[in-house]
């Protein structure tokens, strides 16, 4: 593959994922610690709100950012992305300093807005760099990285804002990191406008019905929602599962975290290896059945015998922890498998000059995914599952989705 061209978008994303995740998991550790306002609103309802307004966004933006992608040059508007970014960073620095969460608030909307815009260039224009036999190594190096800067950045967030000698870094860390992500974004190869289609901005739902019209994209961009939906509710159910089932403290559910998002990089990397010798479709069917088998065998595991509260050496030790540590990594190995040729099928089969278009609705339908993820799980716990008996339950959905959508009669033959 060739790295010269691949890198500088890896690195865009890379530092743009990185300083996402330090923002907010910086303002989940000051709103539950108290140092910022919480506007007279539990901790708890403040963090929900965080995570609703940053994917607002990506429901009202992506048609309109699918479309300017599709009309001008991929890399000049990744280039304005990556500018808008150092100003919204430079808010979020001033809103830091005051402790003014409202302001973080409307940082965090406009952060949302920049990664709407950002999708649907970020993943078009790679086969722009890239020849097309190179797509799915490259989409496994942005993958992997991606998740990296997601744990990163998420650990990064959580110690400064822990610390109170640290929180002078945070606004001027999260501004140095958006000048660099601007200057990576100066060394993206330069990419011709797109000629032809139709000028007309879509709003969302037509955006939607024009993915619907062509099913073979409708159904890829459905796989790839069922891996944010999927994802969603894991990440979802690990510190209860972590706090109620297991009893183990805060540093174990650390390890979960980080133990998931190198498990997807690595299933990422493996899926460029591997498909040296397996096609897309099979490694996406491998992927569907690890996902599965992961999630039976936690759902058989069950609760340990022993309900003390454990520490994250003692629970390592254990036979039984050890265990569940593996399982997970394995679980988000099999979804790094499972996630990135469906990807690079949205790209090989997109035409160029609506490709951006079509990661966008995907977008859109990947952030209505995780908030039915959000809902189905609160039905869950209303209907009283027990996280063992939802992984169970996620891992007989997970072979029906892959089912119904390896076997509709209008989608690819995988």
């Amino acid at each position: 593959m060739n790295r010269s061209n691949i890198s500088p978008l890896f690195w865009t994303q890379f530092l743009g994922a990185f300083n996402d995740n330090v923002f907010k998991n910086a303002i989940v550790m000051l709103v539950t610690y108290g140092t910022v306002g919480n506007m007279n609103i539990s901790p708890k309802h403040i963090v929900a709100l965080a995570g609703c307004i940053f994917i607002a966004p990506f429901f009202f933006f992506s048609a309109m950012a699918g479309r300017i992608s599709d009309r001008i040059s991929k890399s000049r508007f990744i280039v304005w992305v990556k500018a808008a970014e150092i100003i919204i960073m430079a808010l979020g620095a001033l809103g830091f300093a005051l402790g003014d969460l409202r302001l973080l608030l409307v940082v965090l909307f406009f952060m949302g807005l920049q990664s709407a815009f950002f999708g649907p260039a970020k993943y078009s224009i790679i086969p722009e760099l890239v020849p097309r036999d190179e797509l799915l190594k490259s989409n496994a190096l942005i993958e992997s990285g991606t998740f990296l800067a997601i744990l990163l950045g998420t650990i990064v967030g959580g110690l400064v804002a822990a610390s109170p000698t640290l929180h002078a870094v945070l606004g001027p860390m999260v501004i140095v990191v958006a000048v660099l992500g601007l200057m990576a974004s100066f060394q993206i190869q330069r990419t011709e406008q797109c000629r032809g289609g139709s000028r007309t901005v879509l709003g969302t739902f037509a955006l939607l019905r024009l993915l619907y019209m062509q099913r073979p994209l409708f159904f890829i961009a459905l796989g790839i929602s069922w891996f944010w939906f999927f994802g969603a509710v894991c990440l979802s159910v690990l510190p209860v599962y972590a706090a109620d089932v297991l009893h183990v403290n805060a540093h174990v559910m650390t390890l979960f975290l980080a133990l998931f998002c190198i498990g997807i990089g690595i299933g990422s990397w493996l899926c460029a290896r591997l498909n040296q010798t397996y096609s897309k479709e099979r490694l996406i069917s491998l992927g569907a059945w690890g996902m599965s088998f992961c999630s039976l065998i936690l759902y058989g595991l069950g609760a340990p015998l022993n309900m003390e509260l454990r520490d994250l050496a003692t629970f390592i030790a254990d036979y039984h922890g050890a265990s569940i540590s593996c399982i997970l990594m394995m679980m988000a190995m099999a979804c790094g498998v499972y996630s990135v040729p469906l990807y690079t099928l949205l790209q090989e089969r997109s035409e160029r000059v609506v490709r951006s278009q079509a990661i966008a609705a995907n977008n859109v339908l990947n952030a209505l995914m995780m908030v039915i993820a959000s809902g189905c799980l609160m039905a869950a716990y209303g209907l009283g599952f027990t996280v063992p008996q939802i992984f169970g339950v996620l891992a007989i959905l997970n072979m029906f989705a892959w089912a119904l959508f390896t076997r509709c009669d209008r989608c690819p033959d995988i």
